[in-house]
């Protein structure tokens, strides 16, 4: 895995985050698809901080060391959480 491959995800995380964010404002509305940019935002920039990590979250990850495949798993949960929390607590209030 590279660090463009890395970059390129965390950059259309913020994108997906940024475009759902200004639908929910303008439009009242929000995208369950679109709630996954936390996610990728924050594994993609674990996978600047180092390609393996973000490598060890897929199938290749078996063959790396013990410490990637905790890091990324732990930066894949944070991120999930993110999701759900912005879910939960921005998009899953009523607006008013």
């Amino acid at each position: 895995m590279k660090r463009s491959t890395a970059a390129l995800l965390a950059i259309v995380g913020g994108i997906a985050s940024a475009a759902n964010h200004a639908a929910y404002v303008w439009k009242d509305s929000f995208y369950v698809v679109l709630l996954l940019g936390p996610f990728m935002m924050v594994i993609g920039l674990g996978g600047l901080i180092d390609p393996r990590v973000l490598a060890a979250i897929g199938v290749k990850g078996r063959a790396l060391p013990l410490r990637f495949r905790v890091a990324g798993h732990l930066l894949a949960l944070g991120g999930l959480a993110c999701s759900a929390a912005l879910f939960y607590w921005v998009y899953g209030q009523p607006s008013g």
